[in-house]
């Protein structure tokens, strides 16, 4: 099964599937829209969104997707060029690819976990890979939210110390605080880490078990 490949201009990937009604339409008899529906299908297309900085489609783009809709008799990788070229304009990707969704990398397609990090590569058959390097920032976010929410529970009994003169406690809340605000430097995430799978498993024992 194909699915169209798109580099966002951030340097993301996505993807997009055509979807089974669309390709029935545009790849069948079409709609069979009289000339009057299809110039006032078209006209909707161009309406602009000047609150959202969309300018709409052009007449020319807008009358070419009404009349697939209408008449349909495309093959299948002319939808695809279609809904490619929509998208390209609408959402402002830089790149486009039809793959086999097959060998799209986990991480796009069955676990978002590390999805952020997935790159554009030409080299790729997939067009695309996981960047480790990115995958660890991603990793050391998540990583530091559950870091932030454990520094804020140690605020109270810290509190509890100082109203009770407790030193000892102090200087222990103290210590235990520092040791998570350096976390993000001291907790290594390169060495024996060389796979998704293993970077994911990598977790700091000063932290709680994620659910």
């Amino acid at each position: 099964m194909n699915t169209i490949l798109f580099k966002q201009s951030g340097g993301g990937v996505t993807y997009c599937d055509p979807g089974q009604s669309l390709l029935d339409d545009m790849m069948g008899s079409g709609n069979g829209w009289t000339a009057e529906e299809c110039a006032y299908q078209s006209s909707k297309f161009q309406i602009p969104a000047p609150g959202h900085g969309w300018p709409g489609f052009s007449a020319t783009f807008s009358d070419e997707w009404v009349s697939a809709l209408c008449h349909g008799r495309l093959t299948e990788s002319q939808v695809e060029d279609l809904l490619a070229r929509r998208l390209k304009i609408e959402q402002g990707y830089s790149e486009s690819a039809v793959v086999d969704i097959a060998i799209l990398p986990d991480q796009l397609r069955v676990d978002p976990y590390f999805r952020d990090a997935i790159v554009w590569d030409d080299d790729e058959a997939s067009k695309c890979k996981l960047d480790m390097a990115k995958a660890r920032v991603v990793h050391m976010d998540k990583i530091r939210v559950v870091r932030d929410a454990e520094l804020l529970k140690k605020d109270v009994p810290f509190m509890r110390a100082v109203e009770d003169a407790d030193t000892d406690a102090q200087a222990t809340i103290k210590t235990e605080k520092q040791v998570l605000r350096d976390l993000p430097t001291t907790f290594d995430l390169t060495t024996g880490v060389d796979t998704p799978e293993k970077l994911k498993a990598k977790w700091p024992t000063e932290l709680p078990d994620r659910e």
